[in-house]
């Protein structure tokens, strides 16, 4: 899950930043030739050296505090079912931790 979402999000970025810099150099996101090239050796260097760190460790925090939100409302759940007594509330959370 965690490299489908940081693949989608780096190719989303990575499109929309180089047709703005294709749009914002040369005027047009579908002109060719060799600045048009050196425009997208640029964009995806720039993006392979800075970009993707940062939308790795993003993505990493964010999945992170997502698992710790489930957690403690699987925790939560454990101690309520505890303390009413439901043995199979109690045995389906502890099952999914």
């Amino acid at each position: 899950m965690y490299h489908i979402i940081k693949l989608a999000v780096i190719n989303f970025l990575k499109g929309a930043a180089l047709k703005t810099a294709l749009k914002a150099l040369l005027g047009s996101a579908v002109m060719g030739g060799f600045r048009a090239w050196l425009i997208k050796v640029i964009v995806h260097k720039f993006f392979d050296d800075l970009v993707e760190p940062i939308v790795n460790t993003a993505v990493r925090k964010g999945l992170l505090l997502y698992d710790k939100a489930e957690g403690k409302i699987r925790v939560n759940n454990i101690e309520k079912a505890k303390e009413e007594g439901n043995e199979s509330s109690y045995i389906d959370n502890i099952s999914d931790v």
